[in-house]
């Protein structure tokens, strides 16, 4: 038994509070002076707590709150004299006993697991507050890319419709100055037609270029055609501006004689270009342009005396509107960033050299195969064509040009009308225009092929397109040619076209 206390104190610091550091024990008389005081630890005391002091005031309130409990209560994180103690009150037979439990690690510790306990339960909450804000902004992010993706397609339908809405007049013209051609060989007029429109076509292809800009699913629409006529034309197109400024023009090609296999639009928009610049920013001296065919390479040359650039503005001229110098209001600054474009979608590669007040040059090399001569345009053509477009001009253009090759040609405006047609007089060739007012060109070839699996078909257009079997597989058509068509080109295709038939 302890020293100084009851059996039942010790024996309730045995079961209770043995395994505890410091503790005190105070036995008290009824008018709660101290009768003795027993310290586990010397080291642990607590002011006030004297034998024969009356008990503190802080602790005199537990023992009225305790008066008649049956069993020992605990009032738990007491603090007294700047400590947190856990006070145990034992009634019963005989004076009152305290037993003071030093707690304040304890008390420490658990303020700071309830701390720890806030704080994540905060957390918790302010996590599903962010878990709710990013549904909320997926479903927004989901919302503006697919409609992103809508104005994205709706951009493509409308630079489509824009080209082709371009392409076939200007086409229209092409194809008259060139009947204009054999029926006033004499004549410069009908050349000047087609150079003025092509200039023309380059110059909304420009724009239309910029619109597709981060497009990667443009196609090039590979024709064959005479590089000597390319420079030719280069040549008759910027003479006249050359001379107005005094400027010596040179313009050469070698070899003569030259066809190649290229995307020939895209090739003068790039010639165009440069040219147009070149004349645009010199003032004195000369201009030159040299096209080369090397090996399976398209050489390009575009040399001037003008102003030159200066090394740190050599990057920003290819930025959209962006022009250097002092004298920058000329041009719309789309020039050079449209000819990068269409130098690296035909895998090509273009440097500058470069030196203020010297001059510049541009180096395009571009990667296409020369073609050889064929017996194709030689051989005679007859039968029967049905052609199918809803331009007026192009209908009759090409019925006038087609009979004179010997073919009979019967035309039509809409897919109903080349239906029609097709049941009257079965031709075996079909050209129809992709784009009709009633329907799609490809659509009309499978309708036909249904019934008329041997017919072959060619479609022509004024926007592009990558797949000629537009979802049939199991005929396509042999041909796309992209207005202004080729007419050396046509009539190949045509030649193929029909000796495909016979050998079906």
């Amino acid at each position: 038994m302890m020293t100084g206390i009851s059996e039942r104190a010790a024996q309730y610091l045995r079961e209770e509070l043995l395994k505890r550091e410091s503790y005190t024990v105070l036995v008290l008389a009824g008018d709660r002076t101290i009768l003795s005081v027993q310290e586990s630890n010397p080291d642990w005391h607590l002011a006030g707590l004297e034998q024969g002091l009356t008990l503190p005031e802080s602790l005199s309130p537990l023992l009225d709150v305790s008066e008649g409990a049956p069993e020992p209560l605990v009032f738990p994180y007491v603090r007294i004299s700047g400590m947190v103690i856990d006070v145990h009150v034992l009634q019963g037979e005989g004076p009152v006993e305290l037993v003071l439990h030093d707690v304040t690690e304890a008390h420490l510790k658990e303020q700071t697991l309830q701390q720890r306990a806030h704080e994540i339960s905060l957390l918790s909450e302010r996590r599903a507050v962010l878990n709710k804000e990013l549904e909320e902004l997926n479903r927004e992010l989901l919302l503006r890319r697919q409609q992103a993706e809508k104005a994205s397609a709706a951009k493509s339908r409308f630079i489509a419709s824009m080209s082709h809405e371009f392409r076939s007049p200007i086409a229209s013209i092409m194809g008259y100055a060139d009947l204009l051609r054999t029926e006033l060989p004499d004549s410069r007029n009908p050349r000047a037609l087609q150079q003025a429109s092509w200039h023309l076509l380059t110059l909304v292809e420009n724009l239309l270029e910029q619109a597709r800009e981060g497009d990667e699913n443009v196609s090039l629409n590979l024709s064959r055609f005479s590089l000597d006529r390319v420079v030719d034309d280069i040549d008759a197109l910027f003479r006249t501006q050359a001379d107005g400024k005094n400027l010596e023009f040179i313009v050469e090609s070698s070899p003569h004689g030259v066809e190649i296999e290229l995307d020939e639009l895209r090739l003068r928009q790039i010639l165009i270009n440069l040219i147009s610049n070149a004349l645009r920013y010199t003032f004195a001296g000369q201009v030159s342009f040299h096209a080369e065919h090397r090996g399976n390479t398209l050489h390009l040359y575009v040399r001037d005396t003008g102003r030159g650039i200066a090394p740190l503005d050599l990057k920003r001229i290819f930025e959209p509107f962006t022009r250097v110098g002092e004298d920058n209001s000329s041009g719309a600054g789309l020039g050079l960033t449209i000819t990068r474009q269409l130098v690296d979608r035909m895998d090509g590669k273009l440097e500058i050299e470069s030196k203020p007040e010297v001059g510049s040059e541009f180096h395009v090399y571009i990667p296409c195969p020369r073609i050889h001569d064929t017996d194709s345009e030689a051989l005679p053509l007859s039968g029967e064509v049905l052609w199918v477009d809803d331009d007026q001009y192009i209908l009759s253009l090409y019925q006038v040009l087609l009979e004179d090759w010997g073919l009979t040609v019967h035309t039509a405006s809409s897919v109903a009308q080349g239906k029609e047609l097709m049941k009257q007089h079965v031709c075996p060739v079909v050209v129809s225009d992709l784009h009709l007012t009633d329907g799609d060109g490809f659509e009309l070839l499978k309708e036909i092929w249904a019934e008329w699996p041997q017919t072959e078909g060619i479609i022509i257009s004024g926007s592009e397109i990558n797949d000629l079997s537009h979802g049939s597989t199991e005929k396509q058509a042999r041909a796309f040619l992209q207005k202004p068509i080729d007419l050396k080109v046509l009539r190949s295709e045509l030649v193929m076209a029909f000796a495909g038939v016979d050998s079906t």
